[in-house]
């Protein structure tokens, strides 16, 4: 079973958004969720859902064919996942890390991040402690600000005092879902992976 974090641990919000006036709540993966999940990687249209950030152990492993997109086998990712959280079955250079979804009360997937609970060499230079993503349907409507908010608070409950996200300075949404949530901005660097200019901001808990 999923850990749920709802009103009853977190308050979210409740806002009349596009998607309808729902309940948005944030859950740990959950292996009852394959169709909602795999309807989340669709709407990307990205070869690979590896693409998506966020997605953390859901795109590593074993990658199956399914429709037109590539996905990974669903049930190793929710395992894999479950161990990652806890430092288990970790692969060379992985941190222990938990992957969280948005969802509504019809258990469609909104959002998803990987928060990381310490930071290595690489994600202290440019991958921070958390990757998250919104698929295009949902963006706009506040989505991004309030997951961004209770992982904040999770990110407390683990110890973090001092959270660091990072973006594509081209990515002005997510720059102002950053800033939004109190991200002082440190510097900028060149990606090693992507060439491309990423700023580096810092949230204290």
């Amino acid at each position: 079973m999923a850990r749920n974090i709802s009103a009853s641990h977190y308050f979210l919000y409740k806002a009349s958004l596009n998607m309808d006036v729902r309940s948005l709540r944030v859950i740990e993966v959950n292996e009852t969720m394959q169709k909602q999940f795999e309807a989340f990687c669709h709407e990307f249209k990205v070869d690979d859902p590896a693409e998506i950030h966020g997605i953390g152990s859901m795109a590593e492993g074993r990658p199956v064919e399914n429709g037109t997109t590539r996905l990974y086998d669903f049930f190793e990712g929710i395992d894999r996942s479950r161990d990652h959280a806890i430092g288990k079955n970790l692969p060379e250079g992985w941190v222990p890390a938990t992957t969280y979804w948005l969802i509504d009360n019809a258990e469609n997937v909104h959002a998803t991040a990987n928060l990381r609970h310490q930071l290595n060499d690489f994600l202290e230079l440019e991958g921070g402690h958390v990757g998250y993503a919104v698929k295009p349907s949902s963006r706009g409507q506040g989505c991004a600000t309030q997951f961004l908010h209770v992982i904040k608070l999770l990110a407390h409950d683990k110890g973090i005092s001092r959270l660091l996200v990072t973006c594509d300075k081209d990515n002005i949404a997510s720059r102002r879902t950053i800033e939004n949530s109190g991200g002082v901005k440190e510097n900028e660097i060149v990606s090693g992976l992507t060439g491309k200019t990423k700023q580096r901001f810092w949230i204290d808990l």
